[in-house]
């Protein structure tokens, strides 16, 4: 940027700086582990809770 007739150095330098910087910064060693995905459940699945059991043995 010119201002004045003066070139301000600083924003250069804080931009080079800025994009020299690793955006994802992890420690020495680290290693990235992938979550297990959660099982896939029914719709159904919450309505089978709150089903009561019979005192006839049936299901």
């Amino acid at each position: 940027m010119v201002e004045d007739g003066v070139i301000d150095l600083g924003v250069y330098a804080v931009e080079q700086l800025a994009l020299g910087l690793d955006p994802f910064p992890r420690k020495a060693g680290a290693v990235f582990e992938q979550p297990e995905e959660p099982a896939e459940e029914s719709p159904f699945a919450v309505l089978k809770q709150f089903k009561q059991p019979d005192s006839s043995g049936d299901t």
